[in-house]
């Protein structure tokens, strides 16, 4: 698959001279049409075409560049418009007719002309047809990946008997579209201008970039690209990129990406700057985005003497300097996409994993090797940072012993990886392993030549030494059996274009040559220099940890929760010695009807055992469709619309889309299916009832956008009563939690909200569910069941009225209960000045009971006639209980 773009030159006046196009043929490419020149080899343009997509509401008519400039080309057109339109024109059955498309977008130029009768053949084509025609008013350009960009104008509507009108830029009209800027933007001495991603910031004055450049990376669906750097600039200082940044935020509702397109551009340490700056997380690639050929994306990393491409594709950076895997690459050769993060062999079929089976999980430093039972939560290997000359391949977790497996593996993984790839690698070992296994794994990715023992640095975040830090003097060097190696980065000339990129011809090679090379033809490996201190790593447990001890994990246990070891001299009791008695909270908020029963009760948790990544199964949607009855049909409708406007939504799944966003719809809804009712039964314990009802829903937030930022919420607490909540406590929210990003929004007094406090939450999954909600909040975005947050403060700082004030944690977060670590401030700063913000702004009263009531439910807690166990006592606070089984329960259980 290409990765240049294609710009489609105009129809030909001439294209009239010969009538039906001899030369010609119509094609179906998928569910759009393409016009051809027989015998036309160019394949490429064929290719980049499959990759336009097509649904039943919007398809495309497209043309190759030998096409137009064939005489006849114009009556070609017409029969392929004919031919992408005739469910519609069939006289069938009514099915057929409904799958008719509603716009037929013609990417061809030129159409916009007056013709020999006064009207442009793309007004002809809206009134004989019937339908809107969208043809380009600008240069079209075919982007890699499947979209069409006009440059310079905009894709222009013609409707039967109404005046043509500019609609769009893009097609696939993308969901943030709408909210870039239509020109460009100055600012600090900045410019950022429309390119098909999304917007390319440059030093203004600065001569613009290849335009190829901007045209090869492709467009992301989910929010927009900002694309950085240009070859021999120097990089944007984070000041002044910080400044564009927030400035272009201020319309922007989605999350961008950043996209350098150089080293200096992607340096970690400058995207950890900037995500300082901002006070909020930044999403980046790690180099240039290029389409994969496959429907996926990969980056380059551009080194200057070797290209190569790192299987995390973009990663979260916080100020902290610990980074989060956004996206990744295809799989190595021989393996296959389990996940979003997890890759497992091919030959282990498609059979569900067992919890031993080794799989290669991507992380920040690139990937980890660990059984599957480990790979569902974030481990050490997640803490070692991406580094722009190597990747790190671990192996094991720390204080488990190293699968036997694990060599065989190994060696799997590394024959996959392309000739660059494997020219980067550093071997990690963090299990338990002895001194055979050990061998095995070094000699496989290959024999330090010779040096003392390297040690790894770890990320920023753990106070790792620099890995440029002076060597020991050999004397100095511990005696110990390495535990890292780290191959040899061979200079590779071919593929590379003049500034570094990876072209096509490079890429295919670098895969041809790796299903050729063998073990004689690996790289060369040598050992890193040594750190000028020794610093404890994660690849290295503690000493007393190595020996055999009675509270080791034993060799089957892979369950990956570590096990902390007591410090010398601490006073820690063991993992199972009781608690503390949990202090009465009955005294201070009473219940005056029956005080010897708390008002407010830890809510049970909604124990459906559904994750929030969630697909639903054909069956799920069945039984969910019989269960709400007529209410299903009544919205289906109302779903049909928003997909047909926005076909990005239905990610090729339209019928599995449907039910999924139908149940969207009812829960922003009233009545016995609405958001309230589900909630109630999830917050009382009683999920079966609701489980399909909370499969098609969570398979439909899914599809929806993120909300990262700060949400907000009415008065939850009764009477203005917050004692039930502390700082630290963790809530676990059984049931589907509503908020709105909007920070203006309020009650009137009678419904309490001025006594009752504000309620902020710091989202970083919340779902936006307003384009589906027929009685939605604005801008209300929805948390999914069984959503965990942690609680940061319980009162305005400059006011001091109750407030308060939640992070959300993530499925597999671990945190300490009872106190707030450096996470935990930093979130509290931003929701600090959330809150400011709030509350000067001029406020909008919303009033409507049923929203109201989405809105205000105390959030982890429930009266206790609902938990309907007056007998059993909270936990303190509120707080979840910690659980062995869960992942962030582990570590609560083992102090």
């Amino acid at each position: 698959m290409p990765d240049e773009s294609r710009l489609m030159p105009d129809q030909e006046a001439s294209s009239t001279s010969r009538p039906h196009g001899q030369g010609l043929h119509v094609e179906s490419l998928g569910g759009n049409t393409a016009v051809r020149k027989r015998h036309d080899s160019d394949e490429r343009e064929r290719e980049l075409f499959a990759t336009i997509p097509s649904s039943r509401d919007s398809r495309a008519v497209l043309a190759t560049t030998a096409a137009i400039r064939e005489a006849g080309f114009l009556d070609a057109l017409w029969h392929a418009c004919r031919r992408a339109m005739l469910p519609a024109l069939a006289p069938a059955s009514t099915a057929a007719r409904r799958g008719a498309p509603s716009q037929l977008w013609i990417a061809v130029g030129g159409l916009t002309r007056p013709g020999p009768r006064g009207g442009s053949m793309a007004e002809e084509l809206a009134t004989e047809l019937d339908t809107d025609v969208l043809v380009p008013d600008g240069r079209l350009e075919l982007v890699p990946g499947g979209s069409l960009y006009v440059t310079g104008g905009r894709w222009r509507l013609y409707r039967a008997g109404h005046p043509p009108r500019p609609h769009v830029v893009r097609y696939p009209t993308p969901l943030w579209e709408k909210q870039l800027p239509a020109g460009p933007v100055a600012d600090s001495g900045l410019l950022a201008e429309p390119v098909p991603a999304g917007l390319r910031i440059r030093e203004d004055g600065q001569e613009p970039g290849p335009r190829e450049e901007d045209l090869a990376v492709p467009q992301s669906p989910h929010h927009p690209r900002l694309l950085l750097g240009s070859p021999g600039a120097a990089p944007i200082p984070p000041t002044r990129l910080a400044s564009i940044l927030t400035r272009l935020s201020g319309g922007l509702r989605r999350p961008w990406e950043l996209v350098p397109t150089t080293v200096e551009e992607a340096a970690p340490a400058r995207l950890r700057e900037l995500a300082e700056r901002l006070s909020s997380d930044v999403l980046a690639t790690t180099g240039p985005v290029l389409h994969d050929g496959s429907g996926g994306e990969r980056s380059v990393v551009r080194d200057p003497h070797s290209p190569w491409e790192p299987f995390p594709v973009s990663l979260w950076h916080s100020a902290t300097g610990a980074a989060r895997v956004a996206l990744t690459a295809r799989a190595p050769r021989g393996w296959v996409r389990f996940n979003q993060l997890v890759y497992r062999r091919a030959e282990a079929g498609p059979a569900a994993p067992a919890p031993g089976e080794m799989v290669a999980r991507v992380v920040p430093g690139g990937l980890a090797l660990l059984p599957f039972a480990q790979s569902g939560f974030r481990g050490a290997a997640d803490e070692i940072a991406f580094e722009q000359h190597r990747m790190t391949v671990s192996v094991g977790s720390p204080y488990v012993p190293v699968p036997p497996e694990a060599p065989h593996v190994l060696r799997q993984l590394l024959d996959g990886l392309t000739p660059r790839q494997r020219g980067r690698i550093r071997l990690l070992i963090l299990g338990i392993a002895d001194g055979r296994t050990r061998g095995e794994l070094t000699a496989i990715a290959g024999e330090p030549n010779g040096g003392g023992p390297a040690y790894p640095p770890i990320s920023t975040a753990d106070g790792a030494p620099d890995a440029t830090s002076a060597p020991l003097p050999e004397a100095d060097a511990p005696d110990a059996t390495p535990n890292e190696t780290t191959a040899h980065i061979p200079a590779v000339e071919s593929g590379t274009s003049a500034n570094g990129a990876l072209t096509d011809e490079g890429a295919l090679a670098d895969e041809a040559s790796s299903r050729d090379t063998d073990d004689e033809q690996r790289p060369v490996f040598h050992s890193t220099p040594m750190p000028s201190h020794r610093p404890r790593t994660v690849s290295e447990p503690p000493p007393e940890l190595l020996s055999e001890r009675a509270d080791r994990p034993s060799p089957s246990d892979t369950s990956g929760h570590p096990i902390r070891a007591p410090h010398a001299g601490s006073t820690e009791e063991p993992a199972d010695t009781p608690p503390e008695p949990l202090s009465d909270r009955e005294s201070v908020s009473p219940v005056p009807e029956d005080p010897e029963r708390p008002r407010l009760v830890p809510a049970r948790t909604g124990g459906t055992g559904t994750p929030h990544d969630h697909r639903s199964t054909s069956e799920e949607r069945s039984r969910f469709a019989r269960a709400v009855g007529d209410d299903f049909d009544e919205v289906l409708p109302s779903v049909n619309t928003v997909l047909a406007t926005h076909p990005a939504l239905r990610e090729n799944e339209a019928d599995e889309a449907k039910a999924d966003f139908v149940a969207v719809i009812l829960y922003t809804g009233r009545g016995a299916n609405g958001g309230n009712a589900v909630n109630r039964l999830l917050r009382t314990g009683n999920t079966e009832a609701a489980r399909d009802y909370v499969a098609c829903l969570l398979s439909g937030l899914r599809r929806l956008p993120v909300h990262r930022g700060p949400s907000f919420r009415f008065g939850g607490c009764p009477d203005g009563d917050v004692e039930g909540y502390e700082p630290g406590a963790v809530l676990s929210e059984p049931g589907f939690l509503s908020a709105t990003a909007a920070d203006d929004l309020t009650t009137d007094d009678e419904h309490g909200d001025s006594v009752n406090g504000d309620v902020v939450i710091w989202s970083h999954s919340a779902r936006r569910v307003s384009l589906f909600g027929r009685n939605s909040l604005p801008e209300e975005v929805v948390f999914a069941v069984d959503s965990r947050f942690k609680v940061l403060a319980t009162a305005d700082g400059e006011t001091g009225r109750p407030t308060l004030l939640l992070r959300e944690l993530r499925p597999d977060e671990r945190t300490d209960h009872g106190e707030l670590d450096e996470t935990d401030l930093a979130v509290l700063l931003k929701l600090r000045r959330a809150l400011r913000r709030r509350h000067s702004t001029e406020p909008r009263v919303l009033s409507e009971r049923d929203q109201l009531d989405r809105m205000s439910s105390p959030v982890g807690l429930v009266p206790t006639e609902l938990r309907g166990d007056a007998e059993a006592p909270p936990a303190a606070s509120g707080a979840e209980a910690a659980r062995p089984d869960h992942p962030a329960g582990a570590v609560t259980t083992a102090r």
